[in-house]
């Protein structure tokens, strides 16, 4: 019983192609095989968009809970009266790299950090 050798048709860019789901198959007698060639189809744009799309969610979710655990406690301390960790003009910086954050899927631009 002949084996069943898989090749691909061709190299390929994975982050713009991928293996397709037909194949030709060729015997090859000399090594009681047969060679299953797949072939290589272009993905869709709005595959690949959609793809980026939450590799920046998934790097903004990554980076939230910071900011926002800052500005929680700023807000706590705002409230009962403590003294506060940082200054309005600080946690209005950790306000807007918060709102880069969550603009980034759909800008693509990654807000600079306050110090």
């Amino acid at each position: 019983m002949a084996t069943i050798h898989e090749i691909m048709a061709r190299t390929f860019d994975a982050r713009t192609e991928r293996k397709s789901a037909t194949y030709t198959d060729t015997p090859d007698p000399e090594h009681d095989r047969i060679v299953r060639r797949w072939n290589v189809e272009p993905i869709p744009p709005e595959e690949i968009a959609a793809a980026e799309a939450a590799k920046r969610r998934a790097e903004r979710d990554a980076a939230m809970p910071e900011p926002l655990n800052i500005l929680s406690r700023h807000r706590n301390q705002k409230d009962f009266g403590l003294p506060t960790t940082l200054t309005d003009e600080q946690a209005v910086a950790w306000a807007v790299y918060l709102q880069g954050l969550r603009d980034y899927p759909e800008t693509g631009v990654w807000p600079d950090k306050p110090e």
